[in-house]
């Protein structure tokens, strides 16, 4: 809805003046400063998801799951931008401890997971990929998107020059092939 985005947009903006007011007012050495450019685009921690041939979930996470599909693989907390009950921000550390694989460990994400269930011949990438909320809320940062969008990447292209759908590959040639980028 473009004019629920636009309301929240300004309310964000409004909200940054309002900051900017009690810092000027209320923070000694603050009387003068000023905003930079405000974002002109929200940014999105959460979205829609697919459901995939296989499901990423927060036990997978936790647990550190390993998969014989595996194309990727995160290591990161369950980081909800809400409070999860029980806790406040910033977050204790034994709730990052208890809501990550255990240190040095990850979990893997299966290559179902970036397929559609049914969608023939899509591959997807980034946060949208088949996983339930709290595991979203662990994969969704920069470098495992990346490693998934790189996997996706090396699929289409195993898939393009094979004449294949991206279903019909063994995942052990994607890793392979991601392997070869690093």
């Amino acid at each position: 809805d473009a004019w629920a985005v636009s309301r929240t947009l300004a309310e964000c903006q409004r909200a940054a003046l309002d900051v900017l007011r009690f810092c000027r007012e209320h923070l000694p050495g603050y009387e003068n400063c000023r905003l930079g450019p405000l974002p002109t685009l929200l940014g999105t921690r959460e979205s829609r998801r697919i459901i995939g041939r296989a499901t990423l979930t927060r036990d997978d996470v936790v647990n550190a799951v390993k998969s014989p599909d595996a194309v990727a693989r995160g290591a990161f907390w369950i980081d909800f931008h809400d409070s999860p009950p029980g806790t406040t921000l910033p977050y204790p550390d034994d709730y990052v401890r208890a809501t990550r694989p255990a240190e040095g460990d990850w979990y893997d994400i299966p290559y179902g997971c970036l397929l559609p269930r049914e969608i023939g011949g899509l591959l997807v990438a980034g946060r949208c990929i088949s996983s339930d909320r709290s595991a979203q809320a662990s994969l969704r940062i920069m470098p495992t998107c990346f490693y998934i969008g790189a996997a996706a990447g090396a699929a289409a292209a195993l898939a393009a020059r094979e004449g294949t759908a991206p279903d019909k590959l063994d995942p052990e040639r994607v890793r392979e092939c991601v392997g070869r980028l690093g």
